[in-house]
């Protein structure tokens, strides 16, 4: 008497209900119904660095309307006051290292929608730090460099005479 139907394409349907009672009586009555065409979440972020800006840059498809709102849900649990955005392309500071799991959430305005959910790192950042000998082995304009860091990988070093090096 009343069953449930999936439509499995997007498009404009009549359903018609005919009834039928004992006596071999009947009726009917038809309705339209109009299957919109999902939209895609999709969404793009870089791995980043504790503490640093990550921005969140939403490449979702419509089909069929406008999206019209985008709820994201950074994953960080740790605070979870700013833990959430509408914008459409937020950015957002993640305090702590470690994996996230972030979350797109859109909607049409058709009431149509569409979820993606993407995990992302959150990286330490190196620690720069060195000492400066000036007048280094007793000669006027040289400087020993030692380098303490903790962390990293590349070094640069630029010594404000226009002068780099990489070691």
């Amino acid at each position: 008497q009343n069953p449930k139907y999936k439509y499995d394409n997007f498009g404009s349907y009549v359903t018609k209900m005919i009834v039928t009672n004992e006596a071999g009586c009947m009726d009917s009555t038809t309705r339209e119904v109009t299957i919109y065409d999902l939209p895609v979440a999709a969404f793009s972020v870089e791995d980043t660095c504790q503490g640093y800006y990550t921005s969140f840059i939403d490449e979702s498809l419509e089909s069929g309307s406008p999206i019209e709102s985008w709820t994201w849900i950074f994953g960080d649990t740790q605070y979870p006051q700013n833990d959430t955005s509408r914008v459409q392309n937020p950015q957002h500071i993640y305090q702590d290292l470690g994996d996230y799991t972030a979350t797109l959430m859109i909607e049409d305005q058709n009431t149509c929608k569409d979820t993606l959910t993407r995990l992302l790192t959150i990286n330490p950042v190196p620690t720069a730090l060195f000492t400066l000998t000036d007048d280094w082995e007793g000669k006027q304009g040289q400087v020993k460099l030692d380098n303490f860091s903790e962390g990293a990988t590349y070094y640069d070093w630029y010594f404000d005479d226009g002068d780099t090096s990489q070691q």
